[in-house]
């Protein structure tokens, strides 16, 4: 006789919310909320830190210029033009929430779309490391008056 033993599936959500804010009053002007794609590469990466092998999780975070929509298989963004190491990173439970700003002096003159989260070997490089997290979103004109948050929640189920 073969027993079936009963197995649960461990889910992993994204969800993104991006406060744009004005720069002197740190006001909210705008508040988008998304839903990302997890890569292919970010699943692997993600098993890789649980089976506790020497790789660094997710370190930075990118944005782009590049509305695609994003795919599973992204590896990374579409037109990458500002990365930076992320701000903040705090564990709750089964929740990692990951926070980056970008200030009124970074990434001005683009028209931001696409932001993906970076792990593994990344580093200042554009597109280097593992693209763990995608998402595209409404235009943001980025320019000096304004400073951008993403508040990146990851949850596993």
């Amino acid at each position: 006789m073969i027993k079936h033993l009963d197995e649960e599936v461990v889910g992993v959500s994204y969800n993104v919310t991006i406060l744009i804010q004005d720069a002197k009053t740190e006001k909210v002007i705008k508040e988008i909320k998304k839903h990302n794609i997890i890569t292919t590469s970010g699943k692997s990466l993600i098993a890789q830190r649980i089976g506790n092998e020497s790789v660094n999780g997710i370190t930075y975070l990118a944005v782009g210029t590049d509305d695609t929509t994003e795919l599973a298989s992204d590896t990374e963004l579409g037109n990458e033009v500002y990365r930076n190491q992320i701000t903040q990173a705090i564990n709750s439970g089964n929740k990692e929430s990951i926070k980056y700003f970008l200030s009124s002096t970074q990434a001005n003159g683009n028209d931001l779309v696409e932001a993906g989260l970076y792990g593994g070997v990344a580093s200042d490089t554009a597109d280097s490391g593992t693209l763990v997290g995608h998402v595209t979103f409404d235009k943001i004109e980025k320019t000096s008056s304004i400073a951008v948050t993403f508040l990146w929640d990851i949850t596993f189920n």
